[in-house]
Formats: structure tokens, C-alpha cells, sequence
């Protein structure tokens, strides 16, 4: 069946609603999309400022397009651990390169969210005090 029809079973959404709500955004996508932008235009600056902060703790490609990148923090060698422990004391959830075919010393950082802010915060603070 269509995506719509798998969405309305998944999340117990009558079908109708869904409907509306796609035509909705439908409507309204340049303005999604141009909201979007931003969120990841302002997080992507804010987590370049946070690297050339400290130069010797990360070797990263930034995105060329898209809202994730992966960087390797200095003296990791298992980001599977690495990203437990991230989550375990920071409450930031990175997640392991292994997942996405890349190196296993990197880690997926995504910058899509509102609340990216204060996830970077939390995980500078997790950074500086290692």
C-alpha cells in the first residue's frame, strides 16, 4: 500500500486525518522547508564554533549537504563505547559510524533538531571535563 495507508496503521491514525494533515504540509513546504534550513544553517555554525574550540580533540569532513556529519574524537578507538558513555553521563545520543559503514573511531552527529543547542552544550561540557 501507499506510505500514507502504512503511517495510518503505525500510529493508529485514521486515514482521512493523515490525509488532510499531508495535504496540509503539502500547502506549506516552502515554509517547512525553508524553517528547516535554518534550524540546521544555525546548528551546523554552532557545532563548527564548538570544533575550532578545540582543535586537537576532533578531525571531522563537515557536510556538504544534508544534516549530519561524522567526526572522530582524538583518542577513541571504539565509538560503540564512546557513544554508551556519551549517552550514559551526558544524556547526548551520538551514534557509532560502525552503524553507517564508516570508521569505528567516528560518531553521527545530526544537526536537524531544535534542541541541538542544548544537546551540544550538555556534550561540550561531557568533552571539556574528560
Amino acid at each position: 500500500g501507499s506510505p500514507l495507508v502504512h503511517l495510518s496503521a503505525l500510529f493508529r491514525i485514521p486515514l482521512p486525518l493523515l490525509e488532510c494533515l499531508a495535504t496540509i504540509a503539502l500547502e506549506h513546504h516552502r515554509a517547512i522547508v525553508q524553517r528547516n534550513v535554518g534550524i540546521i544553517r544555525d546548528n551546523l555554525a554552532l557545532f563548527r564554533a564548538f570544533l575550532d574550540a578545540r582543535p586537537a580533540r576532533f578531525t571531522w569532513v563537515p557536510p556538504r549537504a544534508g544534516p549530519v556529519a561524522f567526526v572522530e574524537p582524538a583518542r577513541v578507538t571504539d565509538a560503540e563505547r564512546y557513544c554508551d558513555a556519551v549517552l550514559e553521563q551526558a544524556g547526548v545520543l551520538l551514534l557509532p559510524g560502525t552503524v553507517f559503514d564508516e570508521s569505528s573511531r567516528a560518531v553521527r552527529v545530526g544537526f536537524g533538531r531544535r534542541s541541538f543547542p542544548d544537546a551540544l552544550a550538555r556534550y561540550a561540557a561531557y568533552v571539556d571535563a574528560a
